[in-house]
């Protein structure tokens, strides 16, 4: 991990209008091919002031059980390619079941990235899957509305 961004994430959290508990990093597959160890410690710092940190696009790409095990994120994102067909493909059912039964094992939270439909969210909650993120939850919004949102939530 390049030292000057690391120096420059921990100051803005440091320097921050919005306690640092309210925010996520979402680290990729590629990041974490490249050094795992160095990874792991910028996870350790920013979990100092309290931010979550998620593994994202989990099984599109380099992604393999092991980083459940070794790294030291709280959540897992599944890809939305396995969740957009999860109604249609009993492969893509059981993919977005096992990932989510072995990251709850590994003490890991999950989310389900595309979930576009009700009845495809109410298929996550009977995988107990923790999280959903898609259309089917809300539409994008300008930052500024968020932030605004998040710092009147507390």
């Amino acid at each position: 991990m390049d030292a000057h961004l690391r120096a420059y994430i921990i100051q803005r959290l440091q320097n921050s209008p919005l306690p640092p508990v309210r925010l996520g990093f979402e680290i990729t597959e590629t990041a974490v091919v490249k050094n795992i160890d160095q990874v792991n410690q910028f996870i350790r710092e920013i979990k100092q002031y309290g931010c979550k940190v998620y593994l994202d696009d989990f099984g599109s790409g380099y992604a393999s059980y092991s980083y459940l095990k070794d790294l030291e994120v709280d959540c897992i994102k599944i890809d939305g390619v396995f969740v957009k067909d999860l109604l249609q493909e009993k492969s893509s059912h059981a993919m977005v079941k096992s990932i989510t039964e072995i990251a709850h094992y590994a003490n890991k939270q999950v989310i389900a990235e595309y979930a576009e439909t009700e009845a495809v969210i109410i298929e996550l909650r009977n995988l107990e899957v923790d999280f959903a993120q898609g259309y089917g939850i809300g539409l994008p919004r300008p930052l500024n509305s968020l932030l605004k949102s998040v710092v009147a939530y507390g």
